[in-house]
């Protein structure tokens, strides 16, 4: 037993005692349980005392090259079915992709003369051709010789060229991306360009950018046991133009009392970032100045050396450590934990008597980067650029903080890195390998309170479990699913009608669920009761419950459903059968270690709960609880209000009595004449915190060929709409632009161009509704339009014009809803009104969701560095397309035939 554990069992003996600090338990809120006193300081909430730095660190002072040779030596590795020769060197860039099936965005390899060189990844093609991974870039040419020269290619990558900037301070701004390759802005301040985020291989670190030679100090006074913790190392150049840094040299100083002593001092070397922990417990209460010089070794070139995590801070006798496991892709109801008929997390069984276990815990979406936005955050996903963080305010106080994950999703091109000390997202780590990750830096951490995120990638596919699991709950496998299966694997072979191959889906499901939670045992048995323990799941998964597999597509309970499970000092075991969201994890970590909450918050802070604290179950009960988000499809919007279930998509509605039907299969609003859905749309709304509009939705169908053209459109409505936006499409399958205009005059003007007749303008206009759907983009968004006036009388009256085509012609339309069509929600919630066009149609709806604002931010899953590791994963992501087109008038005169509403082009389904 820990002392802290001691001291509490004393306060509950002795009601009337004291304790000092935060030791004091029995005070409830304002002394946790477990958090030992003592003092950090962060070197990054001090100002300088002094800071130097070079202005550049490149070879004779050049800016970054906008063309990047590709020098050698060559190697010949061999040759293609088809005869090609194959050459290879080294990648000259540092590649962040996981997946190389096509290049990254804008790279690009020429021949010196210019000529462009096809990039294939299996050489399938005659001629020159090339392809690269992490380490070396590759050439195909018809002949073994003669082989490449250093002066035969170039490459282009605009993004190693911003980032090597990035780690200059006289290029630090950027670049002006207009004339890009000849003007760069102002660069940063020194004081803002050192602090910065750096990627190491598979890692990002927050720290100190200190180029070699430079030199920076703070004055501070040494808390108690005072330890100077960082992480020390070189970062490899972005562009690898030369050998790189022949090695700098870290020196730590500590002038005290008008004496200055060397008290740290260490080689850097590239790829060799190594903790550091440097006693300065003689200084203990004294006002110091410490500084930190860099030196080369040789010359400065590329001496990038960098200092993650600074801080200095008591060392802690019994310091806290919160640990925060994160399983992918979790149903709780495959928990032996919750009562699975198979011994799924038998190693971890054991957190029912030892921990409060929550039946009703719901995400906030069905997949991955949305729920872990809420997760660290405590807010609805949409605010996460607006969003404090929670390793934010620990790190702030000097908590060491960590995040070891396996999703591309969580990686740093999503801004996933953001505030962790340390961020690693590996490429499909096994469950051994993140948990030995995760002991080692605990273990690096000892004496310091400590925040880490483990992320178990295992239950998501491919499933991957080592062979001692291959048989545990799964046999031999079935024709036509590899060993190795993915979604697409999944789909091609019609399994819907297959009950036993879904059954061994499921099957190797369970298996990788056990190997997770069995290496999960291995760092829960090493923490001690002074520890915080939450164990939690971002989304859940389909396996046929409603037709469907895998997840990010609907709002059922089978997605949204995860486990919680908290265990921490002064909290009792208990089983919880009361709502609570993933929105509620950041506000229980806070309050558990005693930091105020930061606001505004959309979750709460479930230690009342975990405490049974009277009243506090009746709270969490009656509060509404808001879902939706979905990767794939047009949105779906949700809210649970007292165990029932509503959603919204695509106009219609959807509830369930979740108390007679949690399987979520008798709809109660089905064909519900009376607009029953009212009182729900007011439920979201104070659950989001923001407005829901009810109106409607204009969408363009996928394409039913290559989508060259774009699609323009124009919506009027007396009194105007009060809002209107595109729906999110995280997968970017499309790309519109949405414009509002209140001038007639302007309206009028941009229907001539498109040579639109037959829609004369309101007396009344107010704000008319401009949307582009880009050229090149097969997929379909929906824009919401919200009428200002009333639906039953303004509805009847609003008007769209429609155009697809390009400045050489095309088609258009004008319509309304179609007259035998009610204008306001009720029993019917078919399309309102079909245009059909020879591309793509236009569909008109009635359109339920909430409005944005200006601090939302859409939501997008689509990063074109990372596509190919997500197509990996099975998510279906966009192709990259020319994304600088948009809709074009005609520029010819149409034929006056083409004018008017076609009535066969404006159809209402029966």
């Amino acid at each position: 037993m820990s002392l802290r554990s001691v001291l509490l069992a004393l306060c509950v003996a002795v009601p009337s005692a004291t304790l000092t600090s935060s030791l004091s338990a029995c005070s409830g809120r304002s002394g946790p349980p477990g958090v030992e006193a003592g003092e950090a300081i962060p070197l990054a909430t001090l100002p300088f005392t002094e800071l130097q730095i070079p202005e550049q660190s490149r070879p004779g002072g050049a800016e970054p090259p906008s063309v990047i040779p590709v020098t050698g030596p060559w190697r010949y590795v061999g040759t293609t079915r088809r005869g090609m020769h194959k050459y290879a060197t080294a990648v000259p860039i540092r590649p962040r992709g996981l997946f190389f099936n096509r290049p990254q965005p804008g790279m690009e390899l020429r021949t010196t003369d210019g000529a462009l060189v096809r990039y294939d990844r299996f050489g399938k093609h005659d001629g020159f051709m090339w392809s690269y991974d992490r380490k070396e870039l590759i050439v195909y040419q018809p002949e073994r010789n003669p082989p490449p020269t250093d002066d035969l290619f170039t490459l282009t990558y605009p993004m190693a060229i911003d980032r090597e900037a990035r780690l200059n301070h006289r290029w630090s701004g950027g670049q002006d991306k207009e004339h890009r390759g000849k003007d760069w802005k102002d660069p940063k301040p020194k004081e803002r360009f050192v602090w910065a985020t750096i990627q190491d291989d598979w890692d990002s670190r927050e720290g100190l950018l200190l180029p070699a030679p430079a030199t920076a100090s703070w004055a501070l006074t040494v808390p108690p046991s005072g330890e100077l913790h960082f992480v020390s190392g070189l970062v490899e150049p972005e562009i690898r133009e030369t050998q790189g840094s022949d090695g700098a040299r870290l020196v730590v100083e500590v002038e005290a009392d008008g004496t200055t002593t060397e008290v740290f001092a260490t080689d850097l070397a590239i790829r060799s970032f190594t903790p550091q922990r440097i006693d300065l417990s003689s200084y203990a209460g004294k006002a110091v100045t410490l500084r930190m010089r860099t030196e080369p070794l040789g010359t400065p070139d590329f001496d990038y050396a960098f200092v993650a995590e600074p801080v200095v801070a008591s060392r802690l006798a019994d310091p806290v450590r919160v640990v925060m496991v994160f399983i992918d892709t979790l149903r709780p109801d495959h928990m032996s934990l919750y009562g699975y008929k198979r011994d799924t997390t038998s190693k971890i069984d054991h957190l029912a008597d030892e921990a409060a276990i929550f039946t009703q815990a719901r995400s906030v979406a069905p997949w991955t980067l949305p729920s872990a936005r809420t997760l660290i955050t405590g807010r609805h996903p949409e605010y996460y650029d607006h969003s404090t963080t929670l390793p934010a305010i620990l790190g702030e106080q000097g908590w060491a903080t960590a995040f070891m994950a396996g999703n591309v999703y969580l990686s740093s091109n999503f801004e996933m890195h953001r505030d962790w000390d340390l961020h690693r997202v590996g490429l499909w780590p096994t469950a051994e390998k993140i948990t030995d990750d995760t002991l080692a830096w605990l273990e690096q951490h000892e004496g310091r309170n400590s925040v880490v995120q483990v992320h178990y990638m295992d239950p998501h596919l491919p499933y991957i479990e080592p062979g001692s699991y291959r048989h545990l709950y799964a046999g031999d496998g079935y024709d036509g699913l590899r060993e190795e299966f993915h979604l697409s694997d999944v789909r091609r072979a019609n399994i819907k009608g297959r009950p036993g191959v879904q059954a061994y889906i499921q099957d190797r499901y369970d298996n990788n669920i056990r190997y997770a939670t069995d290496q999960l045992a291995r760092i829960i048995e090493r923490l001690d009761d002074n520890d915080i323990l939450l164990i939690y799941a971002d989304h859940g998964e389909e396996f046929w419950d409603h037709g469907g597999f895998e997840h990010g597509h609907t709002l059922f309970d089978e997605l949204l459903r995860v486990p919680l499970i908290v265990k921490a000092p002064g909290i009792d075991a208990a089983k919880l059968d009361v709502p609570v969201s993933l929105l509620d994890v950041t506000p229980t970590v806070l309050e558990l270690v005693g930091q105020p909450m930061p606001e505004p918050l959309d979750g709460q802070s479930l230690v009342p709960l975990l405490r049974g604290e009277p009243g506090a179950a009746e709270r969490f009960e009656s509060r509404d609880l808001a879902f939706g988000r979905p990767l794939y499809g047009m949105e779906r919007w949700g809210v649970l209000h007292d165990q029932m279930k509503w959603s919204t998509t695509e106009g219609r509605e959807a509830l369930y009595d979740l108390r007679k039907d949690p399987e979520e299969r008798s709809n109660l609003l089905l064909e519900d004449p009376d607009d029953s859905g009212s009182n729900y749309r007011i439920y979201l709304e104070d659950a989001l915190g923001r407005e829901v509009g009810t109106g409607y939705r204009l969408n363009v169908s996928r394409s039913k060929g290559p989508p060259t053209h774009g699609t323009w459109a124009m919506c009027t409505i007396p009194k105007g709409f009060k809002a209107a936006w595109p729906g999110d499409d995280p997968t970017a399958s499309s790309e519109v632009t949405v414009n509002q205009y209140d001038d007639a005059k302007l309206v009028q003007e941009r229907l001539d161009a498109y040579q639109i007749l037959g829609h004369p303008l309101p007396e009344d206009l107010g704000m008319a509704v401009e949307i582009c759907w880009h050229p090149n983009h097969p997929g379909s968004r929906e824009i919401y339009l919200i009428p200002e006036g009333t639906m039953a009388d303004e509805g009847p009256k609003m008007m769209c014009s429609a155009y697809q085509g390009d400045a050489s012609g095309g088609e258009r339309a004008t319509f309304t809803i179609a007259p035998h069509r009610q204008s306001t929600l009720g029993k019917l919630r078919v399309p309102l009104r079909k245009v059909d066009f020879a591309q793509r149609g236009l569909i008109l709806q009635f359109g339920i969701g909430p409005i944005p604002t200006a601090e939302t931010q859409p939501l997008s899953g689509q990063d074109d560095e990372m596509s190919g590791g997500l197509v990996a994963m099975g998510y279906q992501v966009a192709d990259q397309v020319d994304v600088s087109s948009t809709c074009e008038p005609p520029a010819v005169k149409l034929p006056d035939r083409r004018r008017p509403a076609d009535p066969k082009r404006a159809q209402a389904p029966e």
